[in-house]
């Protein structure tokens, strides 16, 4: 990550919740994760199923932050202040993959671990073979899995924290 995209991430304002997802304020990313601060985000995952009912899987981009070279949802991000879920799902589905496609809400879920508080949007879409065109800076690359691949290597496998959240709440469940 440049210089200029860090201090660019310290000033772009996102939602500062508390746990019950009520704002609290508009905040910055570091801010947000200070750990003298309380505040949760509001966060968006976005599953694309194919045909097969694969999910698209990326990669992580090795300098972002937080879980470089790891494994994640289609796509993901903060939402920005002013932002509704739905409209940050079908932002970051554009910035990451270069999609436009229609999303459909699935799961939302709070998220607390010594690292994250995060509130958690789950968005589903079907993937028909359109064009992705990655954002580097964040994506490395991207492969479909089937459910039991994924099944197989969650645990031993270098998946987000989230990722294997969202992912045991809908198919282990």
């Amino acid at each position: 990550m440049s210089g200029c995209e860090v201090i660019l991430l310290s000033y772009k304002k996102i939602y500062l919740v508390n746990e019950n997802d009520e704002v609290i304020k508009a905040g910055t990313w570091d801010e947000a994760y200070s750990k003298t601060k309380n505040y949760f985000t509001r966060v968006v995952h976005i599953w694309l199923f194919n045909k097969k009912g694969e999910i698209l899987v990326q990669k992580r981009a090795n300098d972002l932050r937080l879980y470089p070279n790891y494994y994640d949802s289609s796509a993901a991000g903060h939402v920005d202040f002013g932002e509704t879920y739905e409209e940050s799902a079908s932002r970051e589905l554009r910035e990451e993959l270069g999609l436009n496609l229609k999303l459909t809400p699935l799961i939302k879920i709070k998220i607390k671990t010594p690292t994250i508080r995060e509130w958690v949007f789950l968005f589903v879409g079907l993937y028909k073979n359109e064009k992705i065109v990655l954002e580097h800076k964040e994506v490395s690359n991207i492969k479909f899995y089937s459910l039991k691949h994924i099944k197989k290597t969650l645990n031993n496998g270098k998946f987000t924290p989230v990722f294997k959240r969202l992912f045991k709440t809908c198919f282990y469940n």
